[in-house]
């Protein structure tokens, strides 16, 4: 074994031993803030592989300003999921939400090459497929990512807290649950702020986030403008698979506060995984497409369809 890795199981060995302890204390132990960061990562890569059934959830407050019929949107989209590392398959079952809306069967297929979104309607042909040079999902897809529930952008959630200059602020429970509170430096002065909170005795995850600022937009069919104040909240639960956490159940909500402090809801995502596994093999040819001969395929760069050969041709697709 090379020095560096000798080093490294090392750290790994006195790691897992202090989590362990803590996890066994019910205590918060003492970590400093780069420990925290190494065990978030540590955590994160033994989560390799996965599958699971999921429901995401939105509701929104009912807004007199909305047009006739739309003053509430809210939906249950039922789907499934297999992911491995960087490549997900999902599928969203064909629905009616409870406004009334039908959501097609959608699958969507992200891999290092690119993101594929394939609709399905059962009342009509042909079914639409859409290819985007980009492997990173939609807003919408990507919450529907039990790994993703607390992204942020392209980066990982050590390499974001480090470089947007978080500290420990507090050491607290959440429900009961010994958690440190990382918050970003902020002046004096500030009536924002953004915190996570880390549990250590539960694999280093997340259990809530949440963040102060000025909506960066306005909010539809309301009178609630940008820049008005707001808080962004997330919390999630977690079921261990060895030792392995994975996500559980989650809840993000979204506030607007007026001048006298109060929140007001303005809408609230929910998650759900049920019946997942972790770290089983999963076969390749899952995240393959199986595009039919007379099939177009909607290639968002060039904002045309191309058919299938064509397709083929420029971007190389087996």
């Amino acid at each position: 074994m090379c020095a560096f890795g000798l080093k490294r199981f090392i750290f790994v060995c006195l790691f897992l031993t202090s989590v362990t302890m803590t996890a066994a204390q019910g205590e918060v132990d003492e970590f400093d803030f780069e420990m925290i960061l190494a065990g978030i990562k540590y955590y994160d890569a033994l989560v390799q592989s996965g599958e699971g059934n999921g429901v995401l959830a939105w509701d929104q407050a009912p807004f007199s300003e909305a047009p006739l019929g739309r003053q509430v949107m809210v939906f249950d989209w039922a789907y499934e999921f297999i992911f491995d590392r960087n490549q997900i398959y999902m599928v969203f079952k064909e629905s009616v939400s409870r406004s009334n809306v039908h959501y097609p069967k959608t699958t969507t297929i992200a891999t290092s090459v690119g993101t594929w979104t394939i609709v399905s309607h059962s009342d009509r042909k042909p079914t639409h497929y859409s290819f985007r040079a980009d492997p990173q999902l939609e807003e919408l897809r990507r919450e529907a990512d039990p790994r993703w529930w607390f992204g942020v952008g392209d980066q990982d959630l050590p390499t974001y807290l480090r470089e947007n200059n978080f500290y420990i602020k507090k050491r607290e429970h959440l429900n009961k649950v010994p958690c440190y509170v990382l918050e970003k430096v902020q002046p004096p002065e500030a009536s924002t702020y953004e915190r996570f909170w880390i549990a250590a005795s539960q694999g280093f995850r997340c259990l809530k986030y949440e963040e102060r600022s000025p909506l960066r937009m306005d909010v539809m069919f309301s009178n609630i403008k940008k820049g008005t104040l707001s808080i962004h909240r997330k919390t999630m639960s977690y079921e261990r698979h060895g030792e392995a956490w994975f996500p559980k159940t989650g809840v993000g909500a979204n506030f607007w506060i007026d001048s006298e402090g109060k929140e007001h809801f303005i809408s609230r995502m929910t998650l759900e995984t049920k019946g997942s596994k972790v770290n089983h093999p999963v076969p390749p040819e899952t995240f393959n497409v199986d595009i039919p001969d007379d099939a177009m395929i909607w290639v968002e760069a060039l904002r045309q369809k191309l058919p299938k050969k064509e397709f083929l041709q420029r971007y190389g697709q087996k």
